[in-house]
């Protein structure tokens, strides 16, 4: 097969990815058909006038998406991506732990999932961000903020999310709300009066389940038996709105292939049902590249939601929801009474600080202190539990999985021996014979892992 591609080397896109997304494009469009063979590596990189780590780098991202599949000694092939005709665009660019009281509870080693490392907060930049904003626009203060949000940090959450997410959006389809918990309880309300069914991966994020239950949606449950959904399940579900976490699956930390995501899409199209995707750490992988979204595939029944609350700082409390054109017509006809909360300046000054191009460096500098923090803790637990622990979820996200081996105890005593050795952890309780654990890693300094983890290994093993 010849493959010829044009690769601007003047762009500040990396050629590599340049070549990705080409390929994907060829892919999804069908150009390239199922069971195609690729150039080899070599080869393709002569015929581009590129490196072959460019070409390697392409591939790499593609396979890891599910998009082609390597053969030993064979190369590289298409993979099946069957019901691809439904989609909408060919050309497609827990159990939470709770928040504890640290002044409290200086002694306590909390592995929360939900803390960062508020110390790499770029505070200088965000003070001058800040200062700005109230010298440029003084009389703005003086009115009611706009209802959807403010427009200037709708389109900077468009382009961000249009260039590293991969999504198919614009600015009329951002609403800006306080959090994730405070979008979610307006659209239920938006959901319940469509008479929607909630329908909830088991296990998932308990805190919207919780949501949809305090607003009186009927909730269905489809097994995600160690973060694999059941598809053959979700098939039975009608006219509901399914709740995912698809780039980094909570708590598991699994990501859907193209081809399950092809099959959602699918479903969602078939049953008069739309699917949240909620992106909560997505830019936080260290394997491959950040997966693009699920609402790249499908800006008609998919509402993406983002927050800052991970990436930047939960103090910020500023999170958005993109919605399906149609759906956004909904939304304003029936939750109009309720305008973003957000503070006008906030809202400005961070779209200011996206605007300058913080967000995105502060992004990549945080992917890169956070992997570097992972390993850390992948290797101490490694070192002090040995062959007693088996970690998973560990390439992507600021929490990993620990599966207890050789255990016969029940999850309340050892959850009770770890409290009593001083550390707040946080079980999986869907899974036998062996207790699965989550452990946020981002909040915690080094020091502090090494002694939770030796608390642990003490409190469990010796």
């Amino acid at each position: 097969m010849t493959l010829t591609y044009f690769l601007d080397k003047e762009t500040d896109t990396p050629i590599y990815k340049q070549l990705y997304e080409s390929l994907r494009k060829d892919i999804l469009s069908g150009k390239l058909k199922t069971g195609a063979k690729l150039p080899s590596i070599r080869h393709f990189a002569q015929t581009l006038n590129v490196s072959v780590i460019t070409v390697q780098n392409a591939y790499h991202q593609l396979e890891a998406e599910g998009y082609i599949t390597s053969r030993d000694r064979s190369g590289y092939y298409v993979e099946n991506l069957a019901g691809l005709t439904l989609l909408e665009r060919q050309d497609a660019k827990i159990i939470h732990a709770p928040h504890h009281d640290q002044a409290s509870e200086d002694q306590i080693i909390d592995f929360s999932p939900s803390n960062i490392d508020n110390a790499q907060f770029p505070l200088s930049i965000w003070r001058k961000c800040v200062n700005e904003t109230l010298l440029n626009h003084e009389t703005r203060f003086n009115h009611h903020g706009a209802k959807l949000g403010e427009l200037p940090l709708r389109a900077a959450v468009a382009d961000y999310v249009t260039k590293s997410r991969i999504l198919d959006c614009t600015e009329e389809q951002v609403v800006i709300f306080e959090g994730i918990e405070h979008s979610m309880n307006i659209l239920s309300l938006l959901f319940k009066q469509m008479g929607k069914t909630a329908i909830m991966e088991q296990p998932s994020y308990k805190v919207i389940e919780d949501i949809f239950s305090l607003h009186q949606l009927p909730i269905q449950r489809v097994p995600s038996p160690k973060g694999v959904l059941s598809l053959e399940d979700l098939q039975e579900q009608k006219n509901g709105v399914l709740y995912l976490t698809p780039s980094h699956q909570y708590p598991y930390g699994s990501f859907l292939s193209i081809q399950e995501r092809i099959k959602i899409i699918n479903w969602a199209q078939n049953s008069e049902s739309y699917v949240i995707e909620d992106d909560y750490d997505g830019e936080f992988r260290y394997d491959i590249d950040p997966v693009p979204s699920l609402q790249g595939l499908s800006k008609n029944h998919v509402i993406y939601i983002g927050t800052f609350s991970k990436t930047l700082s939960p103090a910020i409390r500023v999170s958005y929801a993109i919605l399906p054109p149609e759906l956004m017509k909904r939304y304003q006809e029936v939750c109009s009474m309720f305008p973003s909360p957000v503070s006008v300046h906030l809202q400005l000054a961070l779209a200011k600080f996206m605007e300058d191009g913080h967000y995105e460096r502060h992004i990549r500098r945080m992917r890169k202190y956070y992997k570097e923090k992972q390993d850390f803790l992948i290797a101490t637990i490694q070192e002090v539990m040995g062959d007693h622990a088996a970690l998973h979820g560990t390439t992507a996200g600021l929490h990993l999985v620990l599966e207890l081996k050789n255990n016969s105890r029940p999850y309340k005593q050892l959850l009770a021996a770890a409290r009593a050795h001083g550390v707040n952890i946080y079980p999986v309780k869907d899974v036998t014979p062996n207790p699965y654990f989550i452990l946020g890693f981002s909040g915690l300094p080094r020091e502090k892992i090494t002694e939770g983890i030796r608390r642990l290994h003490k409190a469990w093993i010796e």
